[in-house]
């Protein structure tokens, strides 16, 4: 990964980070969607990742269509 804000957020101190949010807007086969990956952390320092993906209409020349 090239440095830039995105490289430091993923580098940084995570000591009182509650939740790391990635949101991602996708076009895949004519449909764009909305892919969220998270993780939560819990106080003894582990943590949950989850990933989700909400499609949100088919896109045809540069336009969407819900």
């Amino acid at each position: 990964m090239k440095d830039g804000p995105l490289k430091s957020a993923f580098e940084t101190e995570t000591t009182g980070v509650l939740l790391q949010e990635l949101t991602t807007y996708r076009i895949v086969d004519g449909m764009m969607r909305k892919e969220v990956t998270q993780r939560r952390f819990s106080m003894d320092g582990d943590y949950l990742d989850n990933t989700s993906v909400q499609p949100l209409g088919e896109v045809k020349d540069g336009t969407s269509r819900s």
